[in-house]
C-alpha cells in the first residue's frame, strides 16, 4: 500500500532482531543483505535518504561481489541512486561505474538494463541531452533485448525530456505520454509520479501551464499516499500554481515538508523560498537557501 514509512519501521526491527535469532534466514525467507537492500529503499521512498544510505552502504560491503556480480551490481546500482539524491555526485558516478565493471563480461540482463537507464539519467539531470539521447540508445536496447518494460518506459521518461529541452516538443511530449501509459501497465509508481511531473513541467514552460496543472492532479488521483513519488508531484503543482498566482493553493501543498535530505529537500525548500520572497520573508527565505546551498555544494546537477 505504499505506506514507505511503516514499511522501514518493521525492516528496522528486523535488523535488530536478526543477530539474536539463529537461522534468522530461514525465518526470514530472505538473507541480511536483502533486508538491507528492501530497509535502504524504504528509507528512500520516504523521503529519508540520510537514514537509506548506511543501510545501502552496508549491504554494499556485505554482499560476494566474486560468487554473485549481479546481485552485487544491483545492490550499488540502489546505492548510486541514493548518493546522487544527497547531493553526492562524483561518489555516485564512481558506484555506478563499478557496478557496471562488474557485468562487463555479464551479457544482457535487467540489472544492466537498470544500470545504464541510471546513467542516462545522471547524465539527463547533468544537462547533458546530446550525450543522453546517444546513451539511452543503447540503454533502451538492452531493456528490449530482455523484455524489462519497466526500464524501457523509464528510459522515455528521460529521453522525452531532454528532446523537449532540445526544442523537439511533439516529440518528446509523446515519449513522455508513452512513459505515463508503460509505468501504469507495469504498476510503477515512482516511474508513473515522474512521468506526470515531467509532462506537467514540460507543458508549463511552453506556456501551457492550464493543462500542466490538470496533468498533475491527474496523477495525483492516480499516485496516492505519502511517499516521494505522491510528493514530487505536489511540488510540481505547487510551482505551477505559484506561477499562475494561486499563492494560496501554492503554499498548502508545500506544507507541511516530507523530505528530510537531499534533493527531495532541496526541491522543497527551494519552492517555499520563492513564497516566502513573494511576501517579503527574507530571513526565512535566506534560511531556506542557506540550507539549500549545504545540500548542493558537492552536486552535479
Amino acid at each position: 500500500v505504499r505506506a514507505a514509512g511503516e514499511a522501514a519501521a518493521l525492516y528496522g526491527r528486523a535488523l535488530e532482531l536478526w543477530p539474536r535469532v539463529p537461522d534468522a534466514e530461514r525465518h526470514a525467507g530472505v538473507d541480511h543483505v536483502e533486508v538491507l537492500v528492501r530497509a535502504g529503499r524504504a528509507r528512500f521512498m520516504q523521503g529519508d535518504d540520510a537514514r537509506s544510505l548506511p543501510l545501502l552502504e552496508a549491504a554494499a560491503e556485505e554482499v560476494d561481489s566474486a560468487a554473485d556480480p549481479r546481485r552485487a551490481a544491483e545492490v550499488l546500482g540502489e546505492l548510486a541512486r541514493v548518493q546522487w539524491g544527497l547531493g553526492r555526485g562524483e561518489a555516485s558516478r564512481s558506484t555506478l561505474n563499478d557496478a557496471l565493471a562488474l557485468l562487463a563480461h555479464d551479457g544482457e540482463s535487467s540489472v544492466r538494463a537498470t544500470l545504464l537507464a541510471e546513467q542516462v539519467r545522471i547524465l539527463m539531470l547533468q544537462g547533458r541531452h546530446r550525450e543522453t539521447l546517444e546513451a539511452s540508445v543503447e540503454a533502451l536496447r538492452m531493456a528490449e533485448a530482455v523484455g524489462d518494460e519497466a526500464v524501457r518506459g523509464n528510459l522515455l521518461n528521460r529521453r522525452g525530456s531532454v528532446l523537449i529541452a532540445l526544442g523537439e516538443h511533439e516529440a518528446g511530449m509523446a515519449a513522455l505520454r508513452e512513459s505515463i501509459a508503460v509505468a501504469r501497465r507495469t504498476g510503477r509508481a515512482d516511474h508513473l509520479s515522474m512521468g506526470y511531473v515531467n509532462l506537467a513541467d514540460a507543458l508549463h514552460q511552453a506556456g501551457r501551464s492550464a493543462e500542466a496543472h490538470a496533468i498533475c492532479c491527474e496523477g495525483l488521483r492516480e499516485v496516492t499516499g505519502d511517499d516521494r513519488s505522491a510528493r514530487w508531484m505536489l511540488v510540481m503543482a505547487s510551482e505551477i500554481e505559484f506561477d499562475r498566482g494561486d499563492w494560496a493553493s501554492a503554499a498548502q501543498r508545500l506544507a507541511p515538508q516530507r523530505f528530510s535530505a537531499g534533493q527531495g529537500l532541496v526541491n522543497e525548500q527551494l519552492h517555499a523560498a520563492e513564497l516566502a520572497l513573494g511576501r517579503r520573508d527574507d530571513d526565512v527565505a535566506r534560511a531556506l537557501l542557506d540550507e539549500c546551498e549545504q545540500w548542493l555544494v558537492n552536486s552535479l546537477e
